[in-house]
């Protein structure tokens, strides 16, 4: 074998040496299919790992599009279906309310809280929010244009019926009333008070 042609064996040897070097150091590098962040780290730097058997690196979790879940009560399983709006504003976060419709209504019941549960799609493209954050939610039974409501605290059910205090021009005076959608803040009410009216309630 001449010079020339011992070199041009080193030189191949060198190259498919450096091929394998090169493709060893990109499975290195490990990408996940989408976009997302890592949510939990299961190996320090430096430390071993192998393919056989598979040891975890890292979890990642996509937060482009995020499922809210809630259970809602029993009483609104008839009003509540695919496409029903929510409003939802995440805890400890100023600002961050926001509304959905709901994607899911789950068919099992829970017997022990008598609730059932719905998943809202949130669109996270910002990444405002993160895996894992509570929120409360609110679910738009009914729009109801045009209603005149009172707050909750100026409405009593007596035995003659719903009643409220109504600031007159004779001064307070006790006003039936009949009423629609009772929420825990708010009554609609149908006939006895016109938009405009003041009512008293305790505090004011």
């Amino acid at each position: 074998m001449s010079r020339n042609d011992a070199a041009a064996d080193r030189l191949r040897q060198a190259e498919a040496s450096l091929q394998y070097a090169d493709q060893r150091l990109r499975e290195t590098v490990i990408r996940a299919p989408f976009d997302g962040v890592v949510s939990r780290r299961f190996v320090d730097p430096g430390e071993p790992v192998t393919s056989m058997p598979v040891t975890q690196l890292v979890e990642v979790q996509e937060v482009g599009v995020l499922e809210l879940l809630f259970s809602l009560p029993q009483d609104l399983l008839r009003s509540v279906r695919p496409g029903t709006e929510v409003e939802f504003e995440v805890e400890g976060m100023k600002g961050s309310g926001g509304t959905g419709k709901i994607d899911v209504v789950f068919p099992a019941m829970d017997e022990s809280t008598r609730s059932f549960r719905c998943r809202v799609l949130v669109d996270n493209a910002e990444g405002k929010y993160r895996p894992g954050l509570l929120a409360r939610v609110r679910a738009v039974e009914e729009e109801i244009k045009d209603a005149v409501v009172v707050p909750r605290q100026a409405v009593a059910e007596t035995a003659a019926g719903w009643q409220v205090w109504a600031s007159g021009g004779d001064g307070p005076a006790l006003q039936p009333v009949r009423v629609g959608a009772v929420t825990e803040e708010e009554v609609e009410i149908l006939e006895g008070l016109k938009a405009g009216d003041r009512v008293l309630f305790p505090g004011k």
